[in-house]
């Protein structure tokens, strides 16, 4: 008897704990992922590999082709072009579809001197990061960094840009022309200390962020922005309208 199938849809570090637990499951499991990042490659893991990006009418196709039955969003809560398609795609072809969004960091655990400032979108923290002077170090990733660049003033030697060690990112870096002084290509998440360690370094006044959850490093992030009297400007996530879980095991319980 073959196994029922599901295709994951995966873009953060959680994937890994529900690739291993839907397998334990007894389902046959496809995961797809826009790029070969070694942190979702599970090598070890008795699992097929979807690589690269796919549109609405793509994934309907896959969708169909592949004889799935159901469909695991699991992307970044930020990726929402991602998102829409995935769900487009799943009620085109009447595929099951469970989502997983990471739950939202809790604002009020952080401390009252953490001077913090909501933007809607990119051009409207821009905006925001030019009223404030001094240097800013901008982790929102390599995406989206036009508006940052032709809305700051004297954006090419005030910003530093955080984002994932990865040739599409030092591309997008020389196609706005960030130098490789003011690139900081790691990965993360990083502890509070090396937080601290990279604002004082760069004598950043203004952090530029999304909120990843717990698991994308965002409380170290804001923690240690309080702790250098630095302020930040958060991205609010998409709005998703859908029913999801922010617990792995109580969407596994659907299945």
């Amino acid at each position: 008897m073959n196994k029922e199938k599901i295709l994951l849809f995966a873009g953060i570090a959680e994937s890994t704990e529900i690739s291993q637990k839907i397998i334990k499951l007894g389902y046959d499991i496809t995961l797809s992922t826009v790029s070969d990042d070694e942190k979702l490659i599970h090598s070890d893991l008795n699992l097929t590999r979807k690589i690269g990006r796919m549109n609405q009418d793509e994934i309907s196709t896959y969708l169909n082709n592949n004889d799935f039955k159901t469909v695991i969003c699991a992307v970044h809560p930020y990726a929402a072009d991602a998102r829409s398609n995935i769900i487009s795609a799943c009620k085109n072809t009447g595929t099951t579809l469970y989502i997983y969004l990471r739950a939202n960091s809790k604002l009020s655990e952080f401390p009252d001197r953490l001077e913090i400032y909501y933007a809607s979108e990119h051009t409207e923290a821009a905006k925001l990061a030019n009223k404030f002077t001094g240097n800013i170090l901008l982790t929102t990733g390599s995406r989206n960094l036009s508006p940052y660049i032709g809305i700051i003033n004297n954006s090419k030697n005030r910003i530093y840009v955080r984002a994932l060690n990865f040739t599409e990112s030092e591309e997008a870096l020389k196609q706005v022309g960030i130098d490789s002084e003011h690139s900081i290509l790691a990965r993360g998440p990083f502890s509070i200390t090396e937080n601290i360690n990279t604002i004082n370094k760069h004598n950043i006044s203004i952090l530029i962020t999304k909120d990843g959850g717990i698991n994308g490093g965002t409380p170290e992030k804001l923690t240690a922005a309080a702790q250098t009297s630095c302020k930040v400007i958060m991205i609010s996530r998409p709005q998703v309208t859908e029913t999801y879980f922010t617990n792995i095991d109580e969407l596994l319980k659907q299945l």
